[in-house]
């Protein structure tokens, strides 16, 4: 089964967790500011811990995360800030009420959430990225960049790892387009930038271009374009 992912599920997991806060930090994420302990007012127990960690972990990444990844030194932390002493489960929340509460953390830190109009923004960047040579991994880190530059919700690394494969493809098949009625030279200036792409996902599944210079070369990437495209 072809892969539809750049990095592995290992590497994906380890960047899909929330920050790691000294006492310092937790002491400045988690400041409980007037507006969110007015907001948290009448909210239960475990609204209140959930709402204050989704609140810092925000703050500090500009994304959600889900509950099991939660420190347990921050649950603390956040229990003890909010004078909760009872034992709760931050995973026994509706998911509506979860919804509505981080789309006011949204509106707090002037954020778009994540949603098929992002989805477009972000794909269509990568492939003007991938359009510049740029590496998979460079792409992802970019796109994590300009999700902060456009205050827009980070979807998380497991997400920005399927948009950069995606929009390889769509790189791949707009250079596929193209080629077919090309020139000559045309036809081998097309092939050999595909050939020179760093593609760390296996842009072309299963497929080896010819990395030499030579006219040999051109045209046998080239064939192998044409073939590629019954496909």
């Amino acid at each position: 089964m072809a892969r539809s992912t750049i990095f592995s599920k290992a590497t994906i997991t380890a960047h899909d967790k929330p920050p790691m806060f000294n006492e310092e930090q937790r002491d400045a994420y988690f400041l409980v500011l007037p507006h969110v302990r007015k907001r948290m007012r009448n909210m239960s127990p475990e609204r209140k811990v959930r709402h204050l960690l989704d609140y810092g972990y925000f703050g500090a990444r500009q994304q959600f995360f889900e509950p099991e990844k939660f420190s347990n030194k921050d649950i603390r932390f956040v229990k003890e800030v909010l004078h909760i002493r009872k034992e709760i489960s931050l995973q026994d929340i509706a998911s509506s009420t979860l919804s509505r509460d981080k789309d006011k953390i949204l509106t707090d830190f002037g954020c778009s959430p994540y949603t098929q109009k992002e989805k477009k923004l972000l794909i269509n960047h990568a492939v003007k990225l991938a359009a510049r040579r740029q590496t998979s991994k460079s792409i992802i880190y970019s796109l994590v960049g300009f999700c902060w530059q456009n205050d827009i919700e980070n979807p998380g690394f497991k997400v920005l790892d399927k948009l950069v494969f995606e929009s390889f493809e769509i790189f791949k098949k707009d250079l596929l387009l193209r080629i077919e009625g090309e020139s000559d030279e045309a036809e081998r200036n097309l092939t050999n930038l595909i050939s020179c792409i760093k593609d760390d996902g296996k842009l072309i599944n299963n497929k080896k271009f010819n990395q030499a210079e030579t006219q040999a070369a051109s045209k046998e990437n080239a064939e192998q374009l044409k073939y590629l495209r019954q496909y």
